[in-house]
C-alpha cells in the first residue's frame, strides 16, 4: 500500500494503518531542492509510532520540513518487505 501527493493527514492514516495491520515496514520518499534524486527512508514496525511522532513535529501539513521547506515528503508506503516498499515508493510520481 502506498500514497503519493499526500498531506500530513494521509501520512498519519498510512502509518496508523501500518501499525494496526502489523506491517513490517513503512517508508518515505523525501525530495530535496537541488538534489537530483530522492532519499528513501525505511523503518521497521518497532519504529512506526516514534517515527510518526517525529514527522508530526518536524513537518508542516503539506509535508515540507519546518526547518527547511526545500525538503518534502512526497510519498509513503507500507509493506511486509523492504523490496516492495521501495518499489512502491520508486514507482510513484511526486
Amino acid at each position: 500500500m502506498a500514497k503519493a501527493g499526500i498531506t500530513k493527514t494521509g501520512l498519519q492514516a498510512l502509518f496508523n494503518n501500518a501499525k494496526a495491520n502489523n506491517a513490517r515496514f513503512v517508508g518515505a520518499r523525501i525530495e530535496t531542492k537541488g538534489m537530483s534524486e530522492p532519499e528513501y527512508i525505511i523503518n521497521p514496525y518497532a519504529n512506526i509510532a516514534q517515527k510518526l511522532v517525529y514527522y508530526n513535529a518536524a513537518y508542516n501539513d503539506d509535508l515540507t520540513l519546518k526547518a527547511n521547506p526545500g525538503i518534502r515528503i512526497t510519498a509513503v508506503a507500507q509493506g511486509d518487505n523492504i523490496k516492495d516498499v521501495m518499489a512502491w515508493l520508486g514507482e510513484m510520481d511526486a
